[in-house]
């Protein structure tokens, strides 16, 4: 017979490929867009988004190491398509 301080506990993982991603939106300029990173419901209890990165080189890191920026909220000031 065991004590319980002696009894172990067995940890299973199991190895996944998976990729998140970003959904494509218009908004129109001067307004706000709610940016929404969709990640595998699978993983979802594991993984936490920690930074953003743009298409020209832009990273929008989160506040803390405990923030999770799935969500993230953004005023379009420029849209890329038409001079600022």
């Amino acid at each position: 017979m065991f004590k319980s301080s002696d009894q172990s506990k067995t940890i299973s993982l199991i190895r996944e490929v998976y990729e998140v991603s970003v959904q494509d939106s218009t908004v129109p300029i001067k307004n706000t867009a709610l940016i929404r990173c969709h990640v595998p419901s699978s993983v979802s209890s594991y993984v936490q988004v920690s930074a953003w990165l743009t298409d020209d080189g832009l990273t929008i890191l989160a506040h803390d190491d405990h923030e999770d920026m799935r969500l993230m909220s953004v005023t379009v000031l420029w849209n890329g398509l038409h001079d600022p």
